[in-house]
């Protein structure tokens, strides 16, 4: 795992990289294309539905 690497000490990527990847996620966040949970409220409604359904 070498992206673990880049993780591994604080400080290590730029403040300008790190913003650039929050644009990016709050971009796709605003998509609908990420896959989290915590960003996407509509797969834990459906989460919901299928347990009310059992």
């Amino acid at each position: 795992m070498s992206w673990n690497r880049a993780l591994d000490g604080p400080g290590t990527l730029p403040v300008t990289e790190g913003t650039a990847l929050e644009r990016e996620m709050e971009a796709e966040v605003a998509s609908g294309e990420t896959s989290r949970p915590y960003s996407v409220p509509s797969k834990h409604e459906r989460r919901r539905s299928s347990q009310q359904d059992l």
